[in-house]
């Protein structure tokens, strides 16, 4: 059951000479529905990295809210994950919004920068 207040959060890191670097956060269309295919998936609560950027690791630790269940994806592991959603064409919104995630992750790969995406929930 969620909580009240309860939320996925979601961010990009990328890693250059200094370490992981957090890009950007996100507003996540259908939280409930990327939980339910991340549990599918078997990639829910996969444990939080433990070279998670400075900006990111501090907003987790320090925030207001409990964080759990955090995990990180792979460029490719973003990428199944909107083709399945894509597949079952019932959650476009959330599968533009993977599809956008993977176009900006590839691009920071194809600059010579890995990039992941770190999940987690609060609240």
């Amino acid at each position: 059951m969620t909580q009240v207040g309860s939320s996925l959060g979601v961010a990009c890191e990328s890693r250059g000479p200094g370490g992981w670097r957090l890009e950007a956060q996100f507003q996540v269309a259908a939280a409930p529905v990327l939980r339910r295919e991340l549990e599918r998936l078997g990639w829910w609560g996969r444990g939080r990295p433990a070279d998670l950027s400075t900006l990111l690791d501090a907003h987790l630790l320090f925030g207001d809210d409990l964080v759990s269940h955090e995990t990180a994806l792979s460029v490719a592991e973003l990428g199944e994950l909107a083709a399945a959603l894509a597949l079952s064409r019932r959650h476009d919104d959330l599968c533009a919004q993977l599809l956008a995630w993977h176009a900006l992750a590839r691009s920071l790969e194809a600059s010579g920068r890995p990039a992941r995406l770190a999940v987690w929930w609060s609240g």
